[in-house]
């Protein structure tokens, strides 16, 4: 309630972002009988929410509430991996972080595809922990992974960065399972995926569309910095993007519950870092 409170008050006091205006020059596309007319840019699902809720006056208000609705749900997710991984105090804590983080406050206050995309990908980790306690595939928590990844990939096409998450935590929360059965679930989850966006896929392609086209423009511009010098910028970029966001406060409470998490038996911290260390050395990278 602490978070919602802090990003529900005067909701509408902020004028419309541009980000936002371009949302809404997609939603009035949509309402003209052109769905998917944008999907170059790898962001879908904020159009289509939007044009359901269109209005004279207010509109902007309203999907911004739907908003809040998706970072409740990452919000809630968050203190369950925290209860899952160690204890309630160490979701708590987290939530906290995130309520006071003032990029945070930012962002969560408006309709932007960033913020319906860490609340997925908060309900994505969780469900892949909880799918990982059975060593048989269970067809709801398997079909809550494929949702909860299709709705942050529809929400921004470089969401498919994170792809590998699932493969990650089989490989390091599955030590003791046989091979078969990690198999096993490794492909029921990425079929579960893949056939979830194969429709869309083969309308885009029937269309002549490249969902992530914008994300590969990105990706592949020409660098011809030395690999050391590229290192040193990017990350430098990084840590300056990880103090806008988190401040000096915020990456020491992160510093400390991966700590906490690293010393709690079973180490589940681990597939964490794997993850996050394994985006951030990738965006050093590239």
């Amino acid at each position: 309630m602490l978070y919602l409170g802090t990003r529900l008050f005067q909701l509408d006091a902020l004028p419309l972002f541009l980000d936002e205006s371009i949302i809404v020059e997609w939603a009035i596309q949509v309402r003209e009988g052109s769905p998917i007319g944008f999907g170059y840019h790898g962001k879908y699902l904020l159009p289509w929410v939007y044009s359901l809720l269109f209005t004279e006056t207010g509109a902007y208000w309203s999907v911004r509430f739907v908003t809040l609705l998706f970072l409740m749900i990452g919000a809630s997710a968050i203190i369950r991996l925290g209860k899952k991984l160690t204890s309630w105090l160490v979701g708590i804590v987290a939530v906290i972080v995130i309520t006071f983080t003032p990029m945070l406050f930012f962002h969560d206050r408006l309709a932007l595809t960033d913020t319906i995309l860490h609340a997925m990908l908060s309900l994505h980790v969780l469900t892949i922990f909880y799918a990982l306690d059975r060593k048989t595939p269970n067809l709801r928590l398997t079909g809550l992974i494929s949702l909860t990844f299709i709705i942050a990939l529809l929400s921004k096409s470089t969401a498919v960065v994170l792809i590998p998450l699932p493969l990650i935590a089989v490989i390091f929360l599955t030590h003791n399972w046989q091979w078969r059965s990690r198999i096993l679930h490794t492909s029921v989850i990425y079929g579960a995926i893949g056939l979830a966006w194969l429709p869309l896929h083969v309308l885009l392609a029937w269309r002549g569309m490249n969902y992530f086209g914008l994300a590969g423009q990105f990706s592949s511009e020409i660098n011809n910095d030395s690999l050391l010098d590229k290192l040193i910028a990017n990350s430098q970029v990084i840590l300056e993007g990880f103090l806008s966001y988190f401040t000096w406060f915020g990456l020491l409470a992160i510093l400390i519950a991966s700590l906490i998490l690293l010393y709690k038996k079973p180490r589940h911290g681990f597939v964490l870092l794997a993850g996050i260390g394994g985006f951030v050395f990738a965006l050093i990278l590239s």
